[in-house]
């Protein structure tokens, strides 16, 4: 993308809404803003980002749902990375808590734990565009379905530990 299109680059960075994010996405891959390599994988974020949007759904079952007897829930962050997170009462730190799930356990409040998806190797919907937050040959943009596997996946150990 030109350095000069500063615009956009304010629209990457300061979008509130999914849906917008998305748009603008669109907009720099329609307009030839970028090396090849980024219009597969840009339009896999795209796509997630319309058919899952962070603001306007939190109530859908599509977010919120129990696996194995525990509460589970999805959302996104202010980088519109996937978070996950599992009701589970806990008296010990989540670090101490043995359980594997993409990038390790990163929020514990006592009521419950999650894990995000803004580690080394993911792909970052904000930052899609920026090379050195990016590394479109090696990252990988974790999806609605990835995480939703992992929230199950955790929430099946969290289970098993009782």
């Amino acid at each position: 993308m030109p350095k000069e299109d500063a615009e956009l680059n304010y629209k990457l960075r300061t979008t509130r809404s999914s849906q917008e994010l998305a748009k603008t996405l669109e907009y720099i891959i329609s307009n030839n803003y970028m090396e090849k390599q980024y219009v597969e994988k840009g339009a896999v974020i795209i796509n997630d980002l319309k058919q899952f949007p962070h603001i306007g759904e939190e109530n859908s079952e599509k977010y919120h749902f129990s696996h194995r007897g525990l509460e589970c829930s999805l959302g996104r962050s202010h980088m519109m990375t996937w978070c996950g997170y599992v009701r589970y009462s806990h008296k010990i730190h989540y670090d101490n808590i043995n359980v594997e799930v993409h990038g390790g356990l990163t929020y514990g409040d006592g009521e419950k734990i999650g894990f995000d998806c803004a580690h080394m190797r993911d792909i970052m919907p904000r930052s899609f565009f920026i090379p050195v937050l990016c590394d479109i040959e090696k990252d990988e943009y974790r999806d609605y379905y990835y995480v939703r596997g992992e929230l199950e996946k955790l929430a099946g150990q969290l289970a098993n530990l009782n």
